[in-house]
């Protein structure tokens, strides 16, 4: 059994205790020991009274007392839940007792209970900590200030990486802690605001742990660690960092260190290159520049290159190239600037003597061709019946990321275009060329062009499609997706109930559409049919409106709606599909199908035996359901999408050592919802007396009997106890040791 404080019991005796946590530790206090893989139900410390012996207070100091520390009925303090994200935490627990269950004498006993592990040096995979951007020689590092160790006799901790020498490792006030400490200041202008390294215990020449260190220069250190990037020091780490560290170990024997005995660290250099983004794979794009290296015995290595790996370099000259299936893309979202770290080491035994930090520029490249952007799609137009030339009817844009103001010119494809119309080459604008006196529809085709590119860079042709006349609406999109919240709030009104609609794209958007008779204005109606405007929902402002209370329970989840927009002067109309989807709203707390489940069951059941099974139900029509116990001696798993749960032991039970004789406690079931709702019932679980105890012997007699005794005299009376609460007999086993 893992390491715990326990209690020898002598007499059963009420006894009060209370017991307090605290942050500080004392080094005069008893240690308990619990390992950082320790499950849920672990016995940290025995007091062997029961529950009516006992009453726990606490102030919870840390505000996670009771999501991670429980007491049994049976005067156990014991693990409510995995501890291995608190590795290297400490509490203080002391035990006063008023009136001592075992001697009934009030006594006051302190323990240090420290969550850490039993097998590995360093409890945590990674431990991050902040600097500030003015913090001076000799600064703490906040969060790194007292870092849990194994403490081992000869002991040696070696900081790896690259700026190691700005930090240094001194002991803490405690013998098994450690501190990082600012070993030097940063020049103002220093441009690294993120250390990596890995921490490494050895004693002589072997490594016996190891760790990932991660420093953030941020101007207020303490503000920082509030912010959504802090990473506390319970995370163990990405598996990104902590593979580096494990990589960075397998290489400890030829990488710097900074030791507690200093070592000499390589010196640094920062370069700045150009590169064009039209660079080809495999092309050479520069050197690594290697003024401060002497000598040929030296070879080259990319440490590094953010935010993406597409570089490579030759190890003996150090010239680097674009891997030859990388590309390089400044525009749409591409990436601007490369950080390359580059590491230049001895050739014979790999000590790194100078490190080259890259910045690399890409240059743009006018080598993206114009793209139109003008909405709605397709393009559609219409041209008054008596329109003489000049007439403006549409006007065309697009845009070119990389040729720069004035760079898209608009031109007109002859053929399959009506002549009636023509484009300007400079604003896009479709203009009529004559007098329209006859037709209907018309097409013009119009592409653009980058002016300045000196290769031919345009578009494809696109149709603006023109008619003489009247036409209907046009919506922006295709078709609509919205998501409505069930409300069944008597006290709601309709002006609340707005929401959001999407594109097909996905696009939040709003539900309109593009009016071309001028003057006229867009009417805008839902129906639930062809003929049946919906009573539910209609357009407003370009948003989903609701126009009565809608319940996840009764209604519908679905909505299959179409949306008409139509011209007031012209009565043209156009349909578009819209679909709403009903969201359930948390607003029911589930409800067991009994305050109290009971159960009677033998002491001697295996751990894991199924006991009894609960349910629960909730009206939310969404919800899924789980189920938590607050004894660890049981154990739930839910079953049937949480409509049940069945309770298994997860320890042992004993009849003997629980009065009364059953275990009580609560089961609680919680929804799924963004806020989860729970409730709580009652669990009695009885056993049965099982003969699993032997009798035990007050004590062990000696008797004398006088040398004239007569048959029948008592000699001495011995008396034996069965915790069973079996009757006893008495016999001899026939050794008799007398001594005359």
């Amino acid at each position: 059994m893992a390491e715990s404080v326990r209690f020898s019991k002598t007499a059963s005796v009420v006894s009060f205790v209370i017991l307090l946590f605290h942050v500080v530790t004392s080094s005069t206090n008893t240690p308990v020991i619990v390992p950082a893989d320790a499950g849920v139900g672990y016995s940290i410390l025995k007091l062997d009274c029961d529950n009516s012996d006992l009453q726990l207070r606490t102030k919870d100091v840390f505000g996670d007392f009771y999501e991670n520390f429980v007491m049994t009925e049976s005067g156990d303090l014991v693990l409510r839940r995995p501890v291995s994200p608190l590795g290297g935490q400490s509490y203080q627990l002391t035990v006063l007792s008023h009136r001592n269950c075992y001697d009934n004498v009030p006594k006051k006993r302190t323990f240090d209970i420290r969550i850490r592990s039993t097998s590995e040096v360093f409890p945590q995979r990674l431990y991050t900590g902040y600097t500030g951007t003015t913090d001076i020689l000799g600064s703490l590092v906040t969060h790194l200030s007292n870092i849990q160790v194994r403490p081992e006799p000869q002991q040696e901790f070696v900081l790896q990486g690259f700026y190691s020498d700005y930090f240094t490792i001194l002991p803490s006030d405690f013998n098994d802690q450690i501190r990082v400490v600012l070993n030097k200041e940063f020049p103002t202008d220093f441009p690294k605001r993120a250390f990596y390294f890995t921490l490494l215990s050895k004693v002589g020449d072997e490594v016996r742990g190891h760790t990932g260190i991660e420093i953030l220069r941020v101007e207020n250190p303490n503000q920082k660690q509030t912010q959504s990037r802090s990473v506390s020091n319970n995370n163990p780490g990405s598996p990104r960092l902590t593979a580096t560290f494990d990589q960075d170990l397998s290489n400890s024997a030829s990488s710097h260190a900074l030791r507690l005995r200093r070592q000499a660290s390589a010196t640094t250099s920062q370069q700045t290159v150009e590169v064009y983004e039209d660079s080809k794979g495999g092309a050479e794009l520069f050197s690594v520049e290697r003024s401060q290296v002497a000598g040929d015995n030296i070879r080259f290595e990319i440490r590094s290159s953010e935010p993406e790996d597409v570089f490579s370099i030759d190890v003996d000259t150090g010239k680097v190239s674009l891997k030859s299936n990388a590309k390089l893309d400044y525009d749409y979202g591409g990436v601007q600037q490369y950080v390359i770290t580059v590491d230049v080491k001895r050739q014979d035994d790999g000590t790194v003597l100078h490190v080259v930090q890259i910045t690399a520029n890409i240059l743009d490249r006018n080598d993206e061709p114009p793209r139109f952007i003008t909405k709605p799609v397709p393009y559609l137009a219409v041209v008054a019946s008596n329109a003489q030339a000049g007439v403006s009817v549409f006007r065309i844009e697009a845009e070119d990321v990389d040729g720069g103001p004035g760079a898209v010119k608009y031109y007109k494809e002859n053929v399959g275009s009506s002549p009636y119309f023509e484009v300007d080459r400079d604003t896009g604008e479709i203009r009529t060329t004559e007098a329209i006196t006859s037709g209907l529809d018309y097409v013009i085709k119009v592409y653009a062009l980058d002016s300045k590119a000196t290769v031919q860079q345009k578009t494809g042709p696109v149709d603006i499609n023109i008619r003489r006349g009247q036409r209907p609406p046009q919506f922006y999109s295709s078709s609509y997706v919205a998501s409505v919240e069930e409300s069944n709030q008597a006290d709601q009104t309709v002006t609340e109930n707005r929401f959001q609609a999407f594109d097909v794209d996905g696009n939040p958007v709003a539900i309109e559409a593009k009016n071309f008779q001028s003057g006229g204005a867009t009417r805008y109606s839902v129906y639930e049919s062809l003929t049946a405007i919906s009573t539910r929902f209609a357009v407003e402002e370009g948003k989903v409106k609701t126009l009565r209370t809608l319940d996840y329970e009764s209604d519908q989840r679905t909505f299959d709606l179409t949306v008409r927009a139509e011209d007031t002067l012209s009565g043209f109309s156009s349909d578009v599909k819209l679909t709403v989807h009903l969201l359930d709203r948390n607003e029911f707390t589930p409800l067991f199908s009994k305050s109290t489940f009971t159960v009677t069951v033998d002491e001697d059941i295996p751990i894991g035996t199924s006991v009894i099974e609960v349910s629960a139900s909730d009206k939310d029509g969404s919800t899924v359901l789980s189920y938590t116990v607050t004894d660890p001696t049981f154990s739930i798993t839910t079953t049937g999408n949480g409509q049940k749960g069945v309770i298994k032991t997860n320890g042992t039970l004993d009849y003997d050592r629980k009065f009364p004789h059953y275990y009580e406690f609560k089961v609680i079931a919680s929804d799924n919802g963004a806020t989860p709702r729970t409730a709580e019932a009652r669990v009695i679980v009885t056993t049965n007396n099982v003969n699993d105890q032997a009798p035990q012997f007050d004590d062990n007699k000696v008797a004398t009997l006088m040398g004239n005794a007569e048959p029948g005299t008592t000699v001495i009376i011995v008396r034996a106890v069965d915790e069973d609460g079996d009757a006893v007999t008495y016999s001899f086993d026939g050794r008799i040791d007398i001594q005359f």
